[in-house]
């Protein structure tokens, strides 16, 4: 009896102390993903993880023609939990922990932030899709894009 309890602690103690996803469980985000539309085009490079770290950015216009430009990063906080780093316009960094991450989609959550509060990808073949919205899902915006294999121009 003492042997099993033993064990099974010792086995939560392992669970406890790993974290779910690394950096490098991220890399079905790499590529280059582009999408045109009548509202404008958009598109967002991921480079594939390395030692721990991706980094990511995105740009587009709308009809005005006025560009939009993220940086992004992902990389693991102190405890081994990777972190979404959000930078738009080139501003000061918005960190966005993992709360979820499956086969090709990950949740990225920051309660304290004003709008966005959740951050998800989701990647199906070529398609790749991300979700911005309020913790509880309210005020989503979606954008989606394609796998691009060269430069679109």
């Amino acid at each position: 009896m003492l042997k099993r309890t033993l064990l099974t602690l010792t086995l939560f103690l392992l669970s406890t102390s790993v974290p779910a996803a690394e950096v490098a469980d991220l890399g079905w985000l790499s590529g280059h993903w582009y999408s045109t539309q009548e509202s404008g085009w958009g598109e967002e490079h991921w480079l594939a993880p390395r030692d721990g770290l991706m980094l990511g950015l995105n740009r587009s216009a709308g009809k005005s023609g006025k560009v939009n430009f993220e940086f992004m990063r992902i990389q693991a906080d102190p405890d081994g939990v990777p972190v979404y780093w959000a930078a738009p316009g080139g501003g000061t960094p918005v960190p966005f922990r993992l709360d979820g991450q499956e086969r090709n989609q990950a949740s990225f959550i920051n309660p304290e932030h004003d709008y966005p509060q959740r951050i998800s990808y989701l990647r199906d073949g070529d398609r790749l899709q991300a979700t911005i919205a309020n913790l509880d899902g309210s005020s989503p915006v979606v954008f989606q894009w394609r796998m691009q294999p060269s430069d679109p121009d």
